[in-house]
Order: structure tokens, then sequence, then C-alpha cells
């Protein structure tokens, strides 16, 4: 698939984090899809066509990131969810719920890049869990250190 076909849902209340998102998908040659909530979003992915994977935060008004995670993986189950939230504590959460990677806020652009990368390049004949998995085992920085 190549990176202009591959379409990234983000999901985050905070329109300054959408932007974020938005341009880092514009200068990565992905196209953003935007919703600010939960419910929002879980319409946007009933419709296979929108999305090839999702980016979603922890914290939103309405339904939490785990909430979704977990409805949308009864609409989509393959439909591949990176979790990102500012507190260490929901990881377990996410994950739980489904998400195939978290990320904590504030987090290394480069190490979501090559997380997209991996997902991108994933055929039908390979699921995203594993190929995540290995790309986790680098432990690359999750966060960009404190100062």
């Amino acid at each position: 698939m190549k990176a202009d076909d591959f379409k990234i849902l983000i999901v985050d209340d905070e329109s300054g984090m959408r932007e974020f998102l938005a341009g880092f998908c514009d200068v990565n040659g992905y196209k953003a899809v935007l919703a600010s909530n939960g419910e929002e979003a879980l319409e946007l992915i009933g419709h296979s066509e929108v999305c090839d994977l999702v980016i979603v935060d922890f914290l939103m008004p309405g339904m939490h990131g785990v909430e979704f995670i977990r409805r949308a993986r009864k609409q989509r189950p393959g439909l591949p969810i990176i979790a990102m939230s500012a507190w260490d504590d929901v990881e377990d959460s996410f994950i739980g719920a489904g998400a195939n990677l978290f990320l904590r806020k504030p987090f290394d652009p480069y190490f979501l890049e090559k997380a997209i990368e991996v997902i991108a390049r994933v055929d039908s004949s390979n699921q995203p869990n594993e190929r995540i998995a290995r790309l986790m085992e680098m432990r690359m920085p999750l966060a960009v250190p404190d100062s």
C-alpha cells in the first residue's frame, strides 16, 4: 500500500493534538481523518474505506479511549489501533482493551513514524500485532524524556 493511500483516523478532543498529528500525517504522506470524540470516530470506522489505522487518546469527554477501543474492536476486529496518553498507568487498560501499541505523551515522533511504517506494510497474510510486537522489542523510547 502506498503511503498516500494509507488513512489514519485521529481521535482526540484536544484540537492542538489533532492538528499536530494531521500535520505529521501530511508530512509523512498519509491522509488524516479527524474525530474529536469516540462517538464520532465509531461512526467513521463503520465505513471500512475511512481508515487503515486509528490513533486515539485516553481522556475525552463522553467516551474515554479504552471504551472506544472495546467498541471499535467489535466493529472492525483487525483494525490497528495506537493508543496515547500522558498518564502512564493506563497502558495496561489500553492493551487489555485491544490497542496494538501505547505511546506516552509527549512521545517521540520518530517512533510514531516507524510504528506507522510497520503497520502500513502489513498485508493480509501478516497480523499487525506480530510486527508491532517486534517493533516494541526494540525498546525505542516511547516518550520524550522530561527536561
